[in-house]
């Protein structure tokens, strides 16, 4: 594997990364599982899988894989575990940048760092639109009309987050996605 995407929860590949999925074909591993959509929605943990799995067919990545922490834990060394067993050495990691909008986010910007910071690039990837993403060495991704169709074609297989929020899929934006260099926010 040359390129390794890390999303926190499931749907953050298909929200904040499909076109850099679409175009680089990377390893996607979806860091926590669902505990909190099980306990507060009712929505099985397996059932998150399956969308992103269902998500990820249309993105076709190479491969995608599950660590199964639950997204209640916010234990930094839980998630160093989970990403150093990945052996991953070489290529590009893309991880969430620390923007202080998710402590989850947050956290594994911290450990993609320390886990690959010396054997591969780590690249970070905006969640809350331009206005959070670092400014030094960031790089605006557009999609193409077909990237935004099949992103939006792979956001509608997590038909889960319509209990969280009825409006899900109209209130995502299928403009560009944003990487830095830097993972530190200035905002």
């Amino acid at each position: 594997m040359s390129n390794l995407f890390i999303s926190i929860h499931n749907d953050d590949e298909s929200l904040y990364g499909s076109y850099l999925i679409q175009r680089l074909k990377p390893l996607v591993v979806v860091v926590t599982d669902g505990q909190q959509h099980l306990e507060k929605f009712g929505v099985p943990i397996q059932q998150r899988r399956d969308e992103t799995i269902e998500a990820m067919k249309i993105l076709e990545p190479a491969e995608v894989r599950f660590s199964g922490i639950p997204d209640t834990c916010f234990d930094k060394d839980v998630f160093i575990k989970a990403l150093k067993d990945l052996n991953f050495t070489g290529g590009i990691v893309f991880a969430p940048a620390t923007e202080g909008g998710n402590p989850h986010h947050d956290i594994i910007s911290q450990v993609a760092e320390e886990c690959f910071g010396e054997t591969s690039l780590v690249l970070y990837y905006g969640t809350y639109g331009p206005n959070r993403v670092t400014p030094i060495g960031e790089l605006k991704i557009i999609g193409t009309e077909e990237e935004r169709e099949k992103k939006h074609q792979s956001l509608q297989c997590y038909t889960s987050q319509l209990k969280i929020n009825p409006r899900f899929f109209e209130e995502n934006d299928f403009g560009p996605e944003y990487i830095s260099f830097n993972r530190i926010q200035n905002a």
